[in-house]
Parts: C-alpha cells; structure tokens; sequence
C-alpha cells in the first residue's frame, strides 16, 4: 500500500470509529466528537457536496467530521472508454461491513470496519471511483460518461452497518454505494427513513425480492410477488425508478430472468464471478468480497484474468 493509500486508511479508520456506536445502537459517547445529533454531507448526482443528511432523531447518526485531510482523490475525470461502450466493469459484492458475530451461519459474508477501510484505500489509490448501476447501464447503452476506472461497490440484503458504518466512509471520498434492499428488511435498525438518508446520499436502491427466497424454481404466480411487486413496493416507498434486481444467492433460471424483464428492470446482478457486461444486462456477473482477506488477495481481484 502507498503512502496515500495508508493515510487514507488511517482517516478512514478514524472516521469509523467517531461513527461507531454501542451494543444498545446509541452513539457512542466514547468515540463520536461531541456526542450530539451531526449530519453529514450529501453527494449530487455529481458526486459533488451538496445538501447534509440529517438521520431521524433517536436513530444512529451519521457523524460530521473537520474537512477531509488533503490528498484525498480528487474528482474522477470523464471517461477516456470514448469507442469501448462494450468494456466490462467491476461490482464488488459485499455483505456486512462488520466483524462476525460468534456463531455466524456465514461468517465469510462479514468483512471487518478496518479491511474494509484499507480496501477503499486501495481503490482510491489506485485510481478507481464509485459508481451507480445506472451510471454503467447508461455508459453502456445511452452515451453517458464514467469516470476512467470505475467500481460498484454493492451491498446485498440492507442491513444497519450500510448506514452506519459504509455510508459514513463513502461520504468522505465522494463515492455513492448500490443497496439491493430485501423489501421485508425494514427491521427497526434499517427503517425507511435510513434508506432514505442513504438516498439523499447518492446512493442507488435495487430490488433483492420482498422475502429472499431463491427465485429458481419459483411458479409464474411467486415470481410475480417476489420480482414484480419488490419493484412496485420500493418505487412507491421512495419515488424511484428501482431499475436493477438481484437475484437472491445468485440462483436463477429462464423463468427468473424472464420475470425480471417483464417487470420492467433494466439489468439484474448475479453472484456469477467476473466483469460486468453489457451483452449480459440480466446475467451481471460480480466479484465477491469475503472477510478475512488480505489487502494482497483484494488487488488480485482486479488483476486476474476474467
């Protein structure tokens, strides 16, 4: 890792843990700057500083810090892909972003607060930007612009730690996030108003089916339920078009990806290891992110062949 990289790292670490909180889900006092209720800036579909965000009272809070420090990556260039509106992108699957809990069924699935940070680190030192689904899908079809290494970094499920943790740490390097968000996932620690804070944050909302359950196999009539109504459920929940799915375990079938185009998506995402790629809007491989890997094994997953 660089020296940028590093210290890049290191202030990411430092903005997680005046954002971490405690077992009860309060701030904690310890570690956040003040204490009290903060706010953190939000991106335009820019990338660019705008509004603040200002999480629901008695909800986890997204922490206001000083300025970012100097040498962070500035702002990605348009594309230089001009004449490659075929090239395939990276989308990192990740879960949590947490340590895992003793006992967990899959404890792979749950990559600690300071891998994570450092993975960013990489990414930005690297040259890599964040980016949305629908940016890439409209670099791809429509003409529009990416910067000149782009990544999306997605989360699956919808959990407290994307807007506790990640939301936070994306917010200091400008980067929006893609939630694909179970529709029944609106527990008491991810309730809408968090979704919403997350969207006013430049992040992107797909549908992961309203219970998880693998659509493979699944009759025309549970399809529709789980495929359609997702869609229909998010965009009248948050006001938006909800163009992507994910399909649950990344498990699929002709039926499945028929529902998905019929419910009027324009791509899906898979668990299918490589590159994004336009020839495959409803077949969107990703490249798995596990806990426990070292900063090495991350790069590598850029530089291999796929």
């Amino acid at each position: 890792m660089s020296d940028d990289a590093a210290r890049l790292a290191a202030f990411l670490l430092d903005l997680y843990a005046l954002t971490s909180t405690t077992a009860s889900g309060e701030p904690n006092a310890a570690t956040s700057p003040t204490g009290s209720a903060a706010t953190s800036a939000s991106l335009t579909a820019s990338g660019s500083a705008s509004a603040s965000v200002t999480p629901p009272p008695h909800q986890p809070k997204i922490a206001k810090l000083l300025p970012p420090m100097a040498g962070l990556p500035p702002e990605q260039p348009a594309s230089d892909f001009k004449g490659k509106r075929t090239a395939g992108i990276p989308v990192l699957m990740y879960h949590v972003i947490d340590s895992a809990p003793m006992g967990a069924r899959y404890p792979d699935l749950y990559v600690k607060p300071g891998e994570f940070v450092r993975q960013l680190g990489w990414l930005a030192d690297n040259g890599y930007h964040a980016v949305t689904l629908q940016q890439v899908y409209d670099f791809w079809h429509n003409g529009g612009d990416l910067p000149s290494k782009p990544v999306v970094l997605s989360f699956d499920d919808g959990n407290s730690q994307d807007f506790r943790i990640v939301a936070p740490l994306l917010n200091e390097l400008g980067w929006p996030g893609v939630l694909n968000l179970i529709v029944g996932k609106h527990t008491p620690r991810l309730k809408p108003s968090y979704v919403r804070a997350l969207i006013q944050a430049g992040w992107e909302i797909d549908s992961h089916t309203i219970s998880h359950i693998e659509v493979r196999g699944l009759s025309a009539k549970q399809l529709a339920f789980e495929v359609g109504q997702s869609r229909t459920r998010l965009q009248q929940t948050y006001h938006l078009p909800i163009n992507f799915f994910c399909y649950p375990s990344g498990r699929y079938d002709d039926a499945a990806i028929a529902a998905v185009k019929k419910a009027g998506y324009l791509g899906a995402t898979t668990t299918d290891p490589g590159l994004a790629k336009p020839d495959e809007p409803y077949l969107m491989r990703r490249i798995r992110v596990s806990g426990g890997e070292s900063l090495e094994s991350f790069a590598l997953l850029f530089t291999e062949e796929r």
